[in-house]
């Protein structure tokens, strides 16, 4: 089964969610939206080491990049002022959000929602990483994040999940007056607002 997520807003504090999901399973046999998401969390580990002995090995190359660190200068450019900021795409159940930060990190919020007779279903991925710009290519690196899911249907009520770690590729660009973001990907293409202030 696939579900495609897009975010929404909610709430006087005006948190916009958002998702793009489509490859997820549930271990109950309840319903369960298809998700692509964005991955595991992986965590860097190791013992630590003597100031005194340096290093033997080369570090692991396997890991997933550091959030804090910049995704976008060693294989992109930096990220364009006219990309970064908050990006917002809404629609009757579902909602997006980017935040795309000139340092090359950038976070999502997805949310898909849907009465039932039951009660409300819910499915929201949260997600932060890194991120590689290049003219009119973007990829994102999820590094850590969740992706839950409320299902009123289920016999376990739900689930909470690392979100997969798997590099997320679009194709964007930028409306002439700089409001509006276009991006497209596996699910089709989607169009986004700059959030102000």
């Amino acid at each position: 089964m696939k579900v495609a997520l897009v975010r929404g807003t909610s709430g006087a504090a005006g948190t916009v969610l958002v998702a793009l999901c489509l490859a997820c399973g549930s271990a109950d046999g309840g319903s369960t939206p298809p998700v692509q998401p964005t991955g595991p969390v992986t965590t860097q580990s190791g013992d630590p080491r003597s100031a005194t002995t340096p290093p033997t090995t080369a570090p692991d190359q396997s890991q997933p990049p550091d959030p804090t660190q910049s995704g976008s200068q060693d294989q992109g450019v930096a990220v364009p002022n006219e990309l970064a900021g908050t990006w917002v795409h809404v629609e009757a159940r579902a909602g997006t959000v980017y935040t795309f930060a000139a340092d090359g990190s950038y976070s999502e919020v997805s949310m898909l929602h849907q009465e039932r007779p039951s009660g409300t279903f819910r499915f929201t991925i949260s997600a932060r990483g890194t991120m590689i710009v290049q003219p009119g290519r973007l990829t994102l690196q999820p590094v850590t994040g969740t992706q839950v899911l409320e299902d009123p249907d289920s016999a376990t009520g739900g689930w909470t999940r690392p979100v997969r770690t798997t590099p997320q590729v679009f194709e964007w660009s930028v409306s002439a007056d700089g409001s509006g973001l276009t991006m497209t990907g596996d699910t089709g293409t989607i169009e986004y607002t700059r959030r102000s202030g």
